[in-house]
């Protein structure tokens, strides 16, 4: 598998219920799941399954840069 997935967490009651006095950016971070009630918590983090069934994270989606080929990559990696 070589696809790089954005990562997505699903919220629990404990969970914050967003930015302090900045529902813009809990609105970019947290959105409603499918099923309309749960919430989604958006990481910002990219990363790849492996083989063992694992997840490695690979890097951030802010960090990312467009090449002339089009494809997207990270310039720094994640210890």
């Amino acid at each position: 598998r070589n696809e790089v997935y954005k990562l997505t967490l699903l919220t629990a009651s404990c969970f914050t219920p967003g930015y302090y006095n900045n529902s813009k950016a809990t609105e970019e971070v947290i959105t409603l799941a499918p099923d309309g009630k749960s919430r989604l918590f958006h990481t910002g983090d990219l990363g790849k399954l492996g083989e063992d069934g694992f997840l490695s994270i690979t890097g951030r989606l802010k960090e990312q840069y467009k090449l002339e080929n089009g494809k997207y990559v990270c310039p720094t990696p994640i210890e």
